[in-house]
């Protein structure tokens, strides 16, 4: 009992102790300015990021579908894989099984295909090319019809159809058809649609490949679950256990 008194009264006497007194009310100073300055700290860097996002061009393209941006990172001509690609796909869209954008992509080269033949249909110089372009449009046409849930095939399968497909050749003959023609208005507007069905021709194979794939399954992971990235989660975990360890300091001082 007397051990407890003369405990009690030394704590007594330290607490009313000038020195003691001055002491504890620095280190709360101390601690709370600390605070402070990582709140601070913290609020300027998210300035600087948003600052960094809305003045950087990068961040100001038109969205581009995860998948689409898998796949026409793998091509050899990207620009020109987006500019085909982004208009036929929704941005909000999950097209992460590449049987659909293989899917999409002939049915759209199919349709373009059409009215490019009904351009070419009735010019004299453009027969060869034309009844060129009707081949590969029946190609393309028996593909859908003998396939139409293509979704479904296996990856080796659609690696098969795809392989069998001359209609890349088809259209390349066409091209050099239209390269011996004189140039005119109508000879450049089918020149371009013909090279824009043989981006969607060549690009749809883009899709057999397993890191394209891995890619859209990650990216399309990150897109619709919000996930961010390793480096921010560390940062803003340290700065979590920082302010943990300042409060805990903050209140153990009495």
């Amino acid at each position: 009992m007397k051990s407890m008194n003369d405990n009690t009264l030394k704590t007594t006497l330290v607490q009313q102790d000038p020195n003691f007194s001055t002491f504890r009310r620095r280190n709360k100073i101390l601690i709370l300015i600390s605070l402070f300055l990582i709140l601070t700290l913290t609020v300027i860097l998210g300035a600087l990021i948003t600052h960094v996002v809305h003045t950087n061009p990068r961040f100001h393209d038109p969205p581009v579908n995860p998948a689409v941006k898998a796949l026409c990172d793998a091509a050899a001509d990207t620009p020109s894989c987006l500019k085909a690609f982004n208009p036929i796909i929704s941005v909000k869209s999950r097209p992460a099984d590449p049987s659909q954008i293989l899917t999409l992509s002939l049915q759209t080269a199919a349709k373009k295909l059409e009215n490019v033949i009904n351009v070419t249909t009735g010019t004299n110089n453009l027969k060869n090319c034309s009844s060129s372009l009707r081949v590969g449009l029946g190609m393309i046409r028996e593909r859908l019809r003998v396939d139409p849930f293509v979704e479904m095939k296996s990856e080796e399968r659609r690696a098969e159809m795809m392989n069998k497909s001359i209609v890349v050749k088809i259209l390349k003959s066409c091209l050099d058809d239209l390269r011996r023609v004189e140039p005119t208005a109508v000879i450049s507007e089918v020149k371009a649609k013909v090279q824009q069905v043989m981006v969607y021709v060549n690009s749809s194979g883009g899709f057999l490949d397993p890191l394209v794939l891995r890619r859209i399954y990650y990216d399309s992971y990150v897109v619709h679950t919000g996930m961010i990235g390793p480096e921010m989660c560390v940062l803003f975990g340290l700065q979590l256990l920082f302010m943990f360890f300042l409060f805990f300091s903050l209140f153990r001082i009495r």
